[in-house]
């Protein structure tokens, strides 16, 4: 499990306490001195987005014992992962300076999990079998998620586009 704040482990033989620092909640999450504090909300984001998605979907998808919780697990990560995201290197061109700095970002949140990540966990299996795939659900949270990190198979689809065709508006209850 992810959400143990630290654990010890001792020695079998010679009882010497050994302590991890673990992701337990948004507040045991801290950004990487090197990067910018204008994306701390984006890096936390990131952080429970990988977690979330190595105990939800990646754990099922690849444990072998119920055959049905995997076909669902595939079926849910396979939505998932076709959603849009940038790429790992974008075009050198003056506009992707904000997937740019989405992808660096992801980079750092990868390595952050990867130092902070219980042992052993789900978290830690995704990092240690799939890392590109982490780094893909970080780009793609950070693209599609809404409002509460949350992705949706059709609404997130229509959440971007270069030429807009619809917009917000409040129903007469909500003014």
């Amino acid at each position: 499990n992810d959400n143990a704040s630290s654990s010890s482990s001792s020695s079998s033989s010679k009882k010497k306490k050994k302590t991890t620092t673990s992701i337990n909640s948004l507040e045991s999450i801290t950004m990487p001195t090197d990067m910018d504090s204008k994306y701390i909300g984006k890096f936390h984001g990131m952080v429970l987005a990988v977690c979330s998605y190595a105990v939800s979907v990646y754990e099922p998808f690849i444990q072998k014992e119920d055959e049905e919780k995997k076909a669902d697990a595939t079926k849910t990560r396979e939505a998932i992962l076709s959603l849009y995201h940038p790429t790992f290197t974008p075009l050198e061109d003056d506009n992707n300076k904000e997937e740019e700095a989405v992808i660096q970002i992801a980079k750092q949140t990868l390595s952050y999990c990867q130092t902070h990540a219980n042992t052993p966990s789900q978290l830690r299996t995704l990092l240690s079998t799939a890392p590109n795939e982490a780094i893909q659900i970080m780009l793609l949270w950070s693209c599609n998620a809404f409002a509460g990190g949350y992705l949706y198979n059709t609404c997130s689809r229509i959440n971007h586009s270069c030429n807009p065709n619809a917009i917000v508006v409040p129903s007469s209850g909500d003014t």
